[in-house]
Order: C-alpha cells, then structure tokens, then sequence
C-alpha cells in the first residue's frame, strides 16, 4: 500500500470517527495528520452501508456478529469491518475480498458486558458508515 493510500484510508476512517477536530498519526513515518468530520449514519435509500450488529455471550467474550446488505462487486463493494471502543482506539478489524466475500464477520472478544463501542463498514465507493452498540 503506497502512502497516498494510506493516508487517505486514514483519513476517512479518523473523519468518520470524529465530530470534533483531532490529531490522528498516519501509518508509516509517524507524520500527524489534522482531520475534520462526522459521523455517517443515514442511509441511502437503494443500498446499506450502517452495519447491523448482533451482540451475544460466551462466558467472558463478546461474540459480535457484523453484516450489511449490500453489493460485493469488483466496482462497489465492503472492503473491511472495524470495532473501535468508546475512546476511539481501534480493536479489531477484518478485511473484506471485494468479490470472493459476504459483507460480514464474526468477532469473538474479551471485552467487558456493557462496554460502549462503534462498528464501522468502509464502502469503497460511498466511505465510512458506523452504528454504536453495547456488548
């Protein structure tokens, strides 16, 4: 992944994260990047992107189920899921092939019952959609 990639990947998911101006380090060199935006949490009317989010317990794990309805063409597609907690740090993520895969996945985690978090889904044509959940 080249580093104008990077960035830009960065980017969107730090925008989508934040309603609020922060500093977010970019991959590779350490470079800080000053990002601006909103959360994305209104559907279009022809195609989902807000992932649904299924939340069970097996003793001390979570056990996230994550899925959108939507295309998984070569063109429009769900390149990766996310779970970041209530501070925003990243969890956990899971790549997506853009035609070989079903927008979904499962993530089993030791996190506490009642712990807020933020699942993302990252459309290549449309950017970052997120949905707030409990586990």
């Amino acid at each position: 992944m080249n580093r104008r990639k990077a960035l830009g990947m960065t980017a969107a998911v730090s925008a989508a994260l934040a309603a609020d101006a922060f500093t977010q380090q970019a991959s590779g060199d350490g470079e800080a990047v000053k990002l601006e935006g909103g959360w994305q949490y209104k559907e279009l009317s022809y195609e989902k992107h807000i992932p649904e989010v299924q939340v069970s317990r097996e003793d001390d794990m979570a056990v996230i189920h994550v899925e959108v309805s939507h295309p998984q063409t070569a063109e429009h597609h769900i390149s990766e899921f996310r779970i970041y907690d209530e501070n925003r740090i990243e969890i956990v993520r899971s790549g997506l092939h853009p035609v070989l895969s079903r927008p979904a996945t499962v993530f089993y985690l030791k996190i506490p019952a009642g712990a807020h978090c933020i699942a993302v889904s990252d459309c290549n044509i449309h950017g970052i959609w997120m949905k707030k959940f409990i586990c």
